[in-house]
């Protein structure tokens, strides 16, 4: 969960950087743009990749699966691919 906040927090650094806005307006109030699509402006804006924006979505999917108790598909990620996320991540 912690490793999902912080990447959630480098994206947004990230669009900072870039100039893309990390929140839009409803209803009056200012609110957050969700992860997933401040990972597709980064790629649309070309701040990185499509292979950068496809392991950021599917880090994504692994903290959104630890968020709702979702353990066994990450057990089974991490049995069947070997995925390490604090090397890669300290890396992006």
């Amino acid at each position: 969960m912690m490793t999902g906040s912080v990447l959630e927090e480098r994206l947004r650094q990230l669009c900072g950087k870039a100039g893309i806005e990390t929140t839009y307006l409803k209803d009056g109030v200012q609110r957050p743009k969700k992860a997933d699509l401040l990972n597709s402006e980064l790629a649309k804006q070309s701040v990185y990749k499509a292979i950068d924006q496809k392991q950021v979505t599917a880090w994504l999917a692994i903290r959104n699966d630890a968020a709702h108790g979702h353990y066994w598909v990450i057990a089974a990620a991490i049995g069947t691919t070997g995925y390490k996320a604090a090397p890669t991540l300290r890396g992006f």
